[in-house]
């Protein structure tokens, strides 16, 4: 997998094989297992299509045009986090249900064709900015071995991580 991420006018090239750029901590001596555990409380949100589709999971394809929070403020969790002490949060940028919270090139099943924004939300992008500023650490959580989505539909798209803004 190759990602062009462009950021502030920084331009960076990662390039990893995905089966083996991750391994698992061995031990609670793993500096990676001792990092995660300074950071002590922090937030996990499962927020995607689902939560107005009125499903817990993707049983079917959930429309696009259901996507249309009006209210949404993720400034505001991230002072709520901050305020109970949390160090860290973790953001569902993608759910079994194939929904992506990112515009992404990869499907369309994703936030650029929602009523978010006038489909130029970019919510991963919120998150992640707002978590700096606050001085969180930012986490994704994307589910790439599941697609509801392609699994009941036709999906020619490739795995894409949300680390490209344009």
């Amino acid at each position: 997998v190759t990602i062009d991420n462009t950021i502030r006018n920084v331009r960076r090239t990662y390039r990893f094989n995905l089966s083996t750029h991750h391994r698992p901590a061995t031990s609670s001596d793993d500096p990676v297992v001792k990092t995660f555990a300074s950071w002590g409380y922090g937030a996990f949100l499962c927020y995607n299509s689902n939560q107005y589709s009125g499903t817990e999971f993707c049983k079917s394809k959930d429309p696009v045009g259901d996507f249309s929070p009006t209210s949404l403020d993720v400034e505001q969790w991230m002072k709520t986090f901050k305020a109970a002490g949390m160090k860290y949060a973790v953001l569902t940028a993608r759910h079994e249900g194939g929904f992506c919270l990112w515009p992404t090139k990869t499907t369309e099943y994703s936030i650029k064709n929602s009523p978010y924004k006038n489909g130029r939300g970019d919510l991963v992008r919120e998150f992640v900015d707002s978590c700096r500023k606050h001085g969180i650490v930012p986490g994704l959580y994307h589910t790439a071995g599941f697609d509801a989505n392609a699994a009941i539909g036709k999906y020619e798209g490739s795995l894409e991580l949300p680390l490209k803004w344009g």
